[in-house]
């Protein structure tokens, strides 16, 4: 990360910033409380707290995965409508420690990485979302809640959230940007397990990340989803990354043309 910024500095590029992408479920030691969040050991020392020092050095955002599905399979004491937004009176779970009180899973998580920050001496680091969102295909009784009816749940409650932009307990002024994983659905389940060593994204029989496109591969949209005004209003936007990977592939074949 250090060379990569000096090459940019080098070529007189500064408005760019460099940082890495960390999963919650491998990085923070615990979901509830979040109060009582942490880096896990030992990769704070090893990984986690170097970079944070680079970030705050250059005044570059931390970037993680938020996946409130995840969570909510590893602990059976969260309930499906916390996990997907749902409005309930009687829906929240309390931190005894802060006594603030969360209506949803994805602001405990994220008040967790606030947490840990702030453990490290780092709390003026600034958070970036980089992938959230909710499976849409159901393989085996383990993924019975990987449903298109759970996942438009969780992604129109994710973005009603963020434009309330209420924020979180810990983070009234909320995060600088919130990626949605992902735009397209792939049809080609071996190539995706390939591609990612995640076993979160991976559902009970292997076979692939389980639907978790806002559109199908066809590029008609899966969800009535409503974005107007995210972007400028809250940060939201859905990850692109499949533009990227495209350019590079044409890139690679003109390349290959050429030799």
């Amino acid at each position: 990360m250090r060379n990569l910024h000096f090459s940019l500095l080098q070529m007189g590029i500064s408005n760019i910033s460099v940082s890495t992408t960390f999963s919650f479920i491998n990085t923070i030691s615990t979901t509830l409380p979040p109060s009582s969040a942490d880096f896990q050991e030992p990769i704070n020392q090893l990984l986690v707290d170097p970079v944070l020092q680079f970030l705050s050095e250059n005044n570059s955002s931390f970037l993680i995965d938020i996946y409130p599905y995840t969570v909510y399979k590893f602990r059976p004491e969260i309930t499906l409508g916390f996990a997907l937004f749902h409005e309930d009176s009687f829906n929240f779970r309390e931190d005894t420690i802060t006594a603030s009180r969360y209506r949803n899973l994805f602001d405990v998580m994220l008040d967790g990485v606030i947490t840990a920050l702030a453990m490290s001496g780092h709390e003026n680091v600034k958070v970036i979302v980089t992938q959230t969102g909710w499976p849409a295909d159901s393989s085996g009784d383990d993924n019975k809640e990987a449903t298109p009816a759970y996942a438009e749940m969780y992604l129109k409650g994710l973005i009603s959230h963020l434009k309330s932009r209420l924020g979180t307990p810990l983070k009234k002024d909320w995060v600088a940007e919130v990626y949605i994983y992902e735009l397209f659905d792939d049809d080609d389940k071996e190539m995706m397990n390939e591609e990612n060593n995640d076993s979160f994204l991976m559902n009970s029989t292997g076979n692939g990340r389980s639907g978790w496109g806002i559109m199908n591969p066809n590029m008609t949209m899966k969800y009535n989803l409503d974005f107007s005004g995210s972007q400028k209003a809250s940060g939201l936007i859905y990850d692109d990354a499949w533009l990227v990977e495209f350019v590079l592939w044409i890139i690679s074949q003109f390349v290959f043309w050429l030799l």
